[in-house]
């Protein structure tokens, strides 16, 4: 059940910190939150396919 909630909004999620990057991608701050959301987006990720 947790998968299923997780895995559609996941693939917007991604799409949107791909394009949220491209544009704060100039900032020092753009660069921390790009860092951070790739970092939860892996955490996640792993979760739901048991590896973390």
């Amino acid at each position: 059940m947790m998968t299923l909630a997780m895995a559609s909004p996941g693939e917007d999620v991604r799409l949107t910190a791909i394009r949220g990057g491209q544009r704060m991608r100039s900032g020092v701050f753009g660069q921390l939150a790009l860092a951070w959301l790739m970092a939860f987006v892996i955490f996640q990720g792993g979760r739901l396919l048991g590896l973390g």
